[in-house]
């Protein structure tokens, strides 16, 4: 925004003042971090644009001594970083005056680690700050519980000083180190390094076991997840991922991971599935004669396509129908269901009407079987079939919508024309 006004330097210097007062307060921070006095200060150089303005020298007068005013300070920056590359690429030509200069790095900030004292949790120093750097401490932990195998390593940085406690601190970074020894007390020896780059590692080892883990922090703040702790999590995403797959599968699967694709010699066994378009088309027939709800549009049937699919390997539900939003709807059967019986027959109609009602109807949700059903299945004569997926349902031994798709199922398209294909995906 572009927006020019005049006002007076009083004016300007009220606006600012709240400014200047926290920049008290830093050099004060400053001169107490390197255990310096105003009177041990031979020169006072001001860097930077905004020293320009006279409340600034002021401040600085009155603060510590009156600045070099023969220097200027726009000019300073750009003098003392090339000053700083000659020095960092060993230029040759260099004036004598600066070779052999270097540049001293302090970390602006405590860094610790949190621990526990007498029952509280604390902030333990590691790296205090105004350390010069590249530097690294070392310092040794315990776990006194005995049947724990792993150990939380939480890195905070702040001022613990002035403010040992936890708010107002900030956590930077967090991992964990796993496998301890059981029974015994663990020793974990914890290191925080920081190198040239201002590039912090934390490493934690147990002290006569095999354990080891770190954590790398950037100069920004971004952490970077080790092999080991990333390893670790994916293995906990399979794992939740496993068992959340067991829970909605039916007693007749077996879980993913256990399956093994079917070769082509095994597909080929398959007969023709044809007569499962007979249940699709009775479950048809039961909603066209007897489903009157006042959201059923008649004309649904008119225009849509059903492609029905036996899978062969990896299902989770007696039936599942993909929304696609028409016309054509895939339909996957549970392959418990591939036998030609009169009770597959049966069942399998009332779990299509279940499907079919969840195409027409997609905000009803799958989660539940609806009184619909009920009233479907007894005027079509399915009572008892509806009956059993009830049971079956509600105690958990089979489900309904649930499945995932994906093309590297191996599956039979059957086809109502009687005629059968294998999909290889």
């Amino acid at each position: 925004i572009d927006l020019p006004v005049s006002i007076t330097r009083e004016k300007f210097e009220s606006l600012i003042e709240s400014i200047l007062k926290r920049s008290e307060q830093c050099i004060a921070d400053a001169l107490k971090g390197a255990h310096l006095t105003p009177e041990q200060i031979d020169k006072v150089i001001l860097v930077g644009g905004p020293v320009r303005i006279p409340a600034i020298k002021r401040m600085i007068t009155r603060l510590i001594r009156e600045p070099e005013s023969d220097i200027d300070p726009t000019f300073t920056v750009a003098s003392g970083a090339a000053i700083q590359g000659a020095v960092l690429a060993d230029d040759r030509n260099l004036p004598v005056a600066y070779q052999g200069l270097m540049l001293l790095n302090k970390t602006p900030l405590d860094l610790g680690i949190e621990a526990k004292k007498k029952d509280r949790l604390i902030i333990q120093l590691m790296i205090p700050k105004n350390t010069t750097y590249p530097t690294e401490f070392t310092d040794t932990f315990f776990v006194h519980k005995i049947m724990v195998t792993e150990a939380s390593i939480d890195v905070w940085q702040g001022d613990f000083e002035d403010n040992p406690e936890f708010t107002g601190n900030v956590k930077i970074g967090q991992f964990w180190l796993r496998g301890l020894q059981e029974g015994v007390e663990n020793e974990i020896e914890v290191t925080y390094r920081i190198d040239a780059d201002g590039i912090i590692t934390v490493s934690a080892a147990e002290i006569g076991g095999k354990s080891h883990a770190e954590l790398t922090i950037d100069k920004i703040g971004n952490s970077v997840i080790p092999p080991p702790e990333l390893d670790y999590e994916k293995e906990e995403v399979e794992k939740i991922e496993k068992r959340f797959r067991r829970d909605v599968m039916s007693p007749y699967e077996v879980p993913v991971d256990e399956q093994e694709f079917a070769s082509e010699e095994v597909i080929r066994q398959y007969e023709e599935y044809n007569w499962i378009c007979s249940s699709l088309a009775e479950a048809i027939n039961i909603i066209k004669t007897h489903h009157n709800h006042p959201e059923y549009p008649p004309a649904f049937f008119d225009s849509a396509r059903f492609e029905m699919y036996l899978q062969l390997d990896m299902q989770y539900a007696y039936a599942y129908i993909q929304l696609t939003g028409g016309p054509v709807y895939p339909i996957h059967i549970h392959n418990s269901l591939k036998e030609n019986t009169s009770q597959n027959q049966r069942i399998l109609v009332v779990t299509l009407v279940h499907e079919l009602l969840h195409a027409i109807h997609p905000d009803w949700g799958h989660n539940k079987i609806r009184p619909a059903e009920r009233r479907l299945s007894n005027l079509g004569g399915y009572f008892d079939a509806y009956r059993e997926m009830e049971l079956k349902f509600l105690s958990g031994q089979m489900s309904l919508c649930n499945n995932t798709m994906t093309r590297r199922e191996q599956k039979v398209r059957i086809r109502c024309n009687r005629e059968s294909e294998i999909l290889k995906n």
